[in-house]
């Protein structure tokens, strides 16, 4: 791939997901991930991302269950997060999200949102930083969308 690419958009390729390393795409900012991409069943796989992604989306991956975090606190310029539709997804494993994360949002994930919804998944993931809830929306017994906007310092504008 191109040294100089800055954005780049992966549809339906696990075996690109699953055997590329990016060490020369240090240009690269910007990652979306589309499924269904049915190989995939954790994500990422250690030294696959390169460090200077700022934006990450993961959409439709139909067999993903677990989300590593232990990886993806090395992107030290990570910035916002977006998970949507991934219906198997249910663990997010590791201690943290990486600390320069401005925004985490996650929609149609009903695992993994029943989990966060009883508490269950924060007690792996520390935030060192606090954290609010927008656009929380419990229709009886499964969260439609939950997006949760992350600030360094209480009063800050996230946005």
């Amino acid at each position: 791939m191109p040294p100089n690419l800055r954005s780049i958009t992966i549809v339906n390729c696990e075996n690109l997901l699953s055997d590329l390393t990016w060490p020369s795409m240090d240009k690269l900012t910007d990652l979306t991930i589309c499924g269904p991409c049915d190989g995939i069943k954790s994500f990422p796989k250690e030294g696959l991302l390169p460090t200077s992604l700022t934006y990450m989306c993961i959409y439709r991956c139909s067999s993903l269950e677990t989300l590593d975090c232990r990886e993806l606190i090395h992107l030290t310029s990570l910035q916002k997060l977006i998970i949507i539709e991934c219906q198997k997804l249910e663990n997010m494993t590791g201690d943290k999200l990486p600390e320069s994360l401005i925004k985490l949002e996650i929609g149609s994930c009903p695992l993994l949102q029943k989990r966060m919804k009883h508490h269950q998944i924060w007690t792996h993931i520390s935030l060192a930083l606090t954290f609010t809830v927008d656009g929380l929306s419990d229709q009886g017994s499964s969260l439609v969308h939950l997006q949760l906007h992350i600030a360094k310092g209480q009063g800050q504008d996230c946005a």
